[in-house]
């Protein structure tokens, strides 16, 4: 009986909080995969995929690919940016407003809860990947501020929409769960896709000529 009890908090909901977190890498990182895909084939009607190789990463790399769309594709390559740019941060602001409407009012997730949070979570890990750049290049940064101007406004406001929605939305039972479950099974999400499965199941391929 006493056992029984111990380990009720094993719910449903909670393994697939853990499942879904656990996937989160995989899923953000072709998720931006997918996107590209899509925008690449309704502007350019293709010319992307014939440079970039699509990679774990869930990022266009290569400065010679970069250079050759510029020739090749000309303000068109500007506008895919903007677009595909523009496309994350609207999602990310929807799916948060979204998800604080529905919770405000509440003390537990639903399953779509979950699901609104991880999708606000791929941009919040972009935006904590630019904090981690801008300490380490900092100077770079500085002597720059105009350049990089609408980039640290834009992931300076997805930082506060987390920090809101963590310490004045949740309540003590969901930023457990965020700190016991959600967090730890990204991590790991993190370490297997990044350094395991990623590289062998989509290698990061870059032209060399």
């Amino acid at each position: 009986m006493n056992h029984a009890k111990k380990h009720s908090w094993i719910t449903k909901q909670i393994i697939f909080v853990f499942v879904l977190f656990l996937l989160f890498f995989p899923l953000k990182t072709q998720f931006y995969n997918l996107i590209y895909f899509l925008f690449d084939s309704i502007i350019t009607g293709g010319e992307i995929s014939k440079v970039f190789t699509y990679n774990y990463l869930g990022f266009l790399l290569g400065c010679l690919e970069i250079q050759e769309l510029k020739e090749t594709l000309g303000f068109k390559s500007e506008i895919f940016n903007s677009i595909t740019i523009s496309f994350f941060f609207l999602l990310a602001i929807g799916s948060w407003f979204f998800l604080r409407r529905r919770v405000s009012k509440k003390q537990n997730f639903s399953y779509i809860d979950w699901i609104l949070l991880a999708v606000f979570s791929f941009s919040l890990v972009d935006s904590l990947d630019f904090l981690l750049n801008i300490f380490n290049n900092f100077s770079v940064y500085i002597t720059d501020v105009t350049k990089h101007f609408i980039q640290i406004i834009k992931n300076g406001f997805i930082l506060f929409l987390a920090g809101f929605f963590f310490f004045k939305v949740c309540g003590v039972n969901i930023k457990k769960q965020i700190l016991y479950i959600v967090f730890p099974a990204s991590i790991i999400s993190y370490i297997i896709w990044f350094f395991y499965l990623g590289p062998m199941i989509l290698p990061i391929v870059i032209r060399q000529d």
